[in-house]
This record gives C-alpha cells, sequence and structure tokens, in this order.
C-alpha cells in the first residue's frame, strides 16, 4: 500500500531541511548556521518548520536518530560475522563503514565542522553497542563494571579521535583500512586488559 499523501510530503520536508543543514554546515560549519539558513537553503516557511522542530539541534538530533536504527544492526551483524579471536574492535569496523557510507553527514556533524551536540550524544549509542559486544566476548572480566566502563571509553574515545581526524583531513583511505590500523593499535591491549 501507498504511504498517504501527506507522509511523502512530510518526509520529503525533513528530507530537505536535513540537507540543507548538511550542506551549510560543511560551507560555514554547524555554529554559524541558523534556522533561517536552513529555510531559505531548503525553500521551507518558518511555520513548516516549527512545525517539526523546535530548532536547529534538533533538526541535527532527528537526523542522528534516523540514522541509529540502521548503524546498530551493521554494527551487530558486523560482530556476528567474525571469528571472536579476531572480534574485539569489530563493531567499529560497522562505524567507519557507516562513515564513509554517510561522509558528508559525518563531516558536516562529526568533523571541525561538527556540532558540539553530536560531539556529546554520538558516544551513548557506540559506547552501548560496544559495551554489548565485550560482554559477550569476555563475560568473566566484563563482570567488573569499572574495568568494562574503562575498556569501552578507552574504545570509544579512540575511535571518535581517530574518526575526526579522518573525516577533517578527508584522507584517501577506505574505511576497512583505517579499521585495520586502528584494530592493530588497540585490539591488542582491550583483548590483553579484558583476559587478565
Amino acid at each position: 500500500m501507498e504511504p498517504a499523501p501527506e507522509d511523502r510530503r512530510v518526509r520529503r520536508t525533513r528530507q530537505l531541511l536535513h540537507e540543507a543543514l548538511i550542506e551549510l554546515s560543511l560551507e560555514r560549519g554547524y555554529q554559524r548556521v541558523t534556522v533561517t539558513d536552513i529555510l531559505q537553503r531548503a525553500d521551507i516557511g518558518r511555520s513548516t518548520f516549527y512545525a517539526h522542530y523546535k530548532d536547529k539541534d534538533d533538526l541535527l538530533v532527528s537526523g542522528l536518530a534516523h540514522h541509529h536504527p540502521h548503524f546498530a544492526a551493521e554494527m551487530q551483524r558486523s560482530a556476528a560475522g567474525e571469528d571472536t579471536s579476531n572480534s574485539v574492535l569489530e563493531p567499529m569496523r560497522a562505524a567507519f563503514r557507516h562513515a564513509e557510507a554517510n561522509r558528508r553527514l559525518y563531516q558536516s556533524m562529526v568533523g571541525r565542522q561538527g556540532a558540539e551536540v553530536v560531539r556529546r550524544l554520538l558516544p551513548a549509542p557506540l559506547s552501548e553497542l560496544l559495551r554489548a559486544h565485550l560482554r559477550a566476548l569476555y563475560p568473566v572480566a566484563t563482570s567488573d563494571e569499572q574495568r568494562l566502563t574503562v575498556t569501552v571509553q578507552f574504545v570509544v574515545s579512540a575511535f571518535l579521535g581517530l574518526l575526526t581526524w579522518w573525516l577533517d583531513e578527508d584522507v584517501p583511505m577506505p574505511a576497512d583500512d583505517i579499521h585495520e590500523i586502528f584494530r592493530q593499535l588497540a585490539a591488542e591491549g582491550v583483548g590483553s586488559f579484558l583476559a587478565t
């Protein structure tokens, strides 16, 4: 059954607003973009914008929320598809791949032109997914909440640092290659820390 015309219009409006936000953030940096700028770029009226969002941060967060289920499913598929001897950081491969597939979005929101709100929000879902993955691999070690929290904090912080550099410098390296570098740098330390 085909969606109602209103549903298509709402989706189209939201898509135009998200695309305008991404384009403007890449051009000027998120902090310099105003709601008026977004409205002009998307050719959408102010009342229409406020019928959907309370401000530009709300628009940004809704765009990220749209990607979260796909991102979580990719991370879980990635972790499940590898043999456990090499999978300590396997969920992060999916995160790099997701960033590569949505590079413009990530560059506009995570890199130096990005929003502080994203840098505050992004670690939580990453941490949650990694925490579940590590609990499955190391059930005994991860029963120590502090040990697990320290490990997750280390991995997510290192990942976000490398991801930001990769995006900001527009490094011409595929996601699997940057993940392999990340894995070589971090996996042995994480694995040995949780195995003790």
